[in-house]
């Protein structure tokens, strides 16, 4: 198993791929993405910059501003040893403050100063590292960091060191190593070498399920529960799972699941809407959305007309004679390709 570090300037990418016949990989581990790119670690250079600056000539905003490009240009990716000063060359011969020292327009910095600013990133990228490696279902042999954040000295040497105390092979591009990721996308379009992804999070729908005097969780919820024209008492605020958080998924796969309205009005069945909702949360079984309100996002709303098949649905008698009309569909999901694709579909003209 090989795991790729996209370290860029805002995210760190972290995903892991293994060979199935050459040249086919297939993705054996959900992804990980975290806000510790290099633009976090030119925001910790500022805020050092403003108190070290403070009482000094060159303590303005303007001149931190212009400091802290001149770091993210050259200071941040020439630095790669603690013990080693750094400097940032930021005016001309003639601006010095020695009591801060600043001289012939250069600020140095003490190793010691500089390499806090980038452990943060290294931690976080060596986090993800360890998840997608206890994670993965192949053991991972090897590490690649490509991404313009890849180009950094100390963090090249920061994660090397400790990749090579787990035993994994570690490595970079010798150059460009911000367009490793432009290449793969390319790749990825004209040779489709990645067959299989793996689903990074949980996703469903919301929805109603069928009250159950025998289950503890709908009992909890009883006072919620709704009537149907069928009879059927129902409970809102249920999640349905579609595709689980860690599934694997070929690009031609679905993934579907059933479901029923029932309403009064014939006129209702001439349109179907639903959403497609993300679970983000640590339940390996969510099934209310009541319960981690925080955790469930709607990523998107799919609508259908279904006006055709609505005027061959037939009457049902439910609850005292109530006449209604049920129409059934599915919700598909495929997660092949780098994006993910929802639809509805349903049956007409069946005889």
């Amino acid at each position: 198993g090989v795991v790729i570090v996209d370290a860029g300037g805002g995210t760190i990418d972290v995903s892991a791929y293994h060979m199935t016949t050459a040249p086919s990989f297939e993705e054996i581990a959900p992804a990980e993405c975290r806000l510790q790119g290099s633009v976090f670690v030119s925001r910790r250079a500022r805020t050092m910059l403003q108190e070290k600056l403070r009482e000094s000539q060159f303590g303005s905003d303007e001149m931190i501003s212009h400091m802290v490009t001149i770091f993210d240009t050259t200071t941040k990716l020439r630095f790669g040893n603690e013990n080693d000063p750094a400097f940032v060359k930021f005016g001309t011969i003639r601006d010095k403050d020695v009591n801060f020292n600043i001289r012939s327009g250069q600020l140095k910095l003490m190793g010691s100063d500089v390499a806090p600013l980038f452990e943060p990133s290294a931690t976080a990228i060596i986090e993800a590292i360890e998840e997608q490696c206890y994670v993965a279902t192949k053991p991972i042999s090897t590490v690649f960091l490509v991404g313009g954040f890849a180009a950094s000295e100390w963090l090249f040497t920061r994660l090397q060191s400790h990749m090579t105390s787990l035993g994994l092979n570690f490595s970079r591009p010798d150059s460009h190593t911000g367009k490793a990721v432009a290449y793969g996308a390319v790749a990825y379009f004209l040779d489709h070498r990645v067959s299989a992804r793996v689903a990074k999070f949980t996703y469903g729908t919301r929805c109603a399920v069928e009250f159950n005097r025998d289950n503890p969780q709908h009992m909890m919820r009883a006072s919620l529960a709704i009537p149907r024209p069928s009879g059927r008492r129902v409970l809102p605020n249920a999640f349905s799972v579609i595709l689980e958080k860690g599934t694997a998924v070929s690009e031609t796969k679905e993934f579907r699941k059933e479901f029923i309205t029932e309403v009064v009005d014939r006129s209702a069945c001439n349109t179907i809407a639903t959403e497609i909702v993300c679970y983000r949360g640590d339940s390996s079984n969510p099934r209310w959305t009541d319960s981690e309100p925080g955790m469930f996002s709607t990523l998107c709303n799919v609508h259908a007309d279904t006006s055709k098949v609505a005027s061959t649905i037939s009457p049902r008698r439910g609850y005292a004679g109530l006449q209604f009309y049920r129409q059934q569909f599915s919700i598909v999901l495929m997660f092949g390709l780098t994006e993910l694709q929802a639809q509805l579909c349903w049956k007409e003209d069946v005889s």
